[in-house]
């Protein structure tokens, strides 16, 4: 176990830092972290407890590996962030690590600031505070995979933290469903049609229904269904082995999931079910207005009238006629999503170092290795323009293409309560 120094130190009049450390930390913090997400006006999935405590309960992380700041504004809590604490060898020399939970299953990640208050220099006065009061030891600050709607990349932006080392590593994806125009006007009428075909295709056989499971007694069958459909194709035993079935550790999170945030109907599973075989299905957590598609997962036997996407527009047009659902997100930008003309939102990777000697050279050294690959790009580039003979085939913009970044949600669905 981490030791932490267990000390306080007041930032500025009337604001306040304290540590809380592992699973007794957590369990201490958990009302008042409910209260907290209770005020903001757009709260993720991932911000709220039941998701670190399903990944707590399922040892897919461990809790003595976190450290909770909390910051309080005088007697009110405003701020939580869970950090994971970690250590790197490179070059023979360890790097400590304090940041954000990097689970590959914890695709996005962020802290808790409440937006009804003024906040500003919260991250600076964070490290300011992490650097003095040395509640572990540690060389840099990792914020990897924070969309640009979230917390922690509001307060980055607003008030930049030097040495700060910012990288675009990806995308999230998003459709607006406030009305069925909004969602699905901008899809290609061509693969609207063809959906048509082939659900009426797969009807001439057998009947053809969707359906939604939100309370927990269905949502255990549905569950079970679920994991066997995700690992029927290509992500299964006899594929490459990715899927949720193949790892208990993995079961047993989204399982807890299910029951914590489907306890207060905030877990969907969706089912496309042909005859009486369930023949694509979606895990999604509904929370703060947006349903949130986890994993996906389909028949490839039936692959001839495309299950997925005759499921994916049942969700969407299901948000749709939902007055307390505006979005439909995807989490990450999978390739597919662009058949639905998704909106994407920029996720970004911030490196905040300590402001110690190992600290700068670390910075240092991350700065010349990306201006070095920066500048081979661009050799390489010029190297390809001079040379006339013809590429193999053209650029293909893919799946990590970003567009203009998305504009922050501030509206409530039109005409909805």
């Amino acid at each position: 176990m981490t030791a932490i120094r267990q000390f306080t130190q007041t930032t500025r009049p009337n604001r306040k830092i304290v540590p809380l450390h592992g699973r007794n930390g957590f369990e201490q913090l958990t009302i008042r972290w409910n209260q907290l997400i209770s005020r903001l006006a757009h709260m993720r999935f991932y911000q709220h407890p039941d998701w670190y405590r399903a990944l707590f309960d399922s040892a897919l992380a461990d809790p003595d590996e976190f450290l909770f700041l909390t910051v309080y504004d005088g007697p009110d809590l405003v701020g939580i962030f869970p950090f994971h604490i970690g250590n790197v060898c490179m070059l023979g020399t360890t790097i400590h690590t304090i940041g954000l939970c990097n689970h590959p299953h914890m695709v996005l990640a962020d802290c808790v600031i409440d937006d009804s208050r003024e906040c500003t220099r919260l991250i600076a006065e964070l490290a300011r505070w992490l650097h003095e009061a040395r509640p572990v030891a540690w060389d840099v600050l990792l914020l990897d995979k924070i969309p640009q709607r979230s917390a922690f990349y509001h307060a980055l932006c607003a008030e930049p933290v030097h040495p700060l080392v910012p990288n675009v590593t990806g995308s999230s994806a998003h459709v607006s469903t406030e009305s069925e125009e909004a969602a699905l006007g901008p899809v290609s009428g061509s693969f609207k049609r063809n959906l048509r075909r082939l659900a009426k295709r797969a009807e001439e056989t057998a009947p053809l229904r969707y359906e939604v499971c939100h309370t927990l007694p269905e949502l255990d069958l549905a569950f079970r269904q679920f994991l066997r459909v995700e690992a029927s194709g290509w992500k299964g035993a006899c594929g490459i082995g990715t899927a949720i079935a193949q790892d208990e550790t993995l079961v047993s999170f989204y399982r807890e999931l299910m029951q914590r945030f489907g306890a207060r109907g905030q877990c969907i599973i969706n089912r496309l079910i042909y005859g009486d075989e369930v023949v694509a299905s979606q895990f999604g957590l509904l929370v703060g207005g947006a349903l949130n598609i986890l994993k996906i997962g389909y028949s490839e036997d039936h692959g001839w009238f495309a299950p997925g996407n005759l499921a994916m527009e049942r969700t969407i047009r299901w948000c749709c006629a939902r007055p307390d659902v505006y979005e439909l997100s995807f989490v990450t930008c999978p390739s597919w999503s662009h058949l639905w003309k998704a909106r994407q939102e920029t996720v970004a990777s911030f490196r905040i170092f300590n402001p110690s000697v190992k600290g700068l050279l670390l910075r240092t050294g991350l700065q010349t290795k990306r201006w070095y690959a920066k500048w081979h790009h661009r050799s390489d580039t010029t190297e390809q323009r001079a040379d006339p003979s013809p590429t193999d085939a053209p650029e293909k913009q893919g799946a990590d293409h970003l567009d203009a970044p998305a504009s922050r949600i501030n509206s409530a669905k039109a005409g909805k309560s």
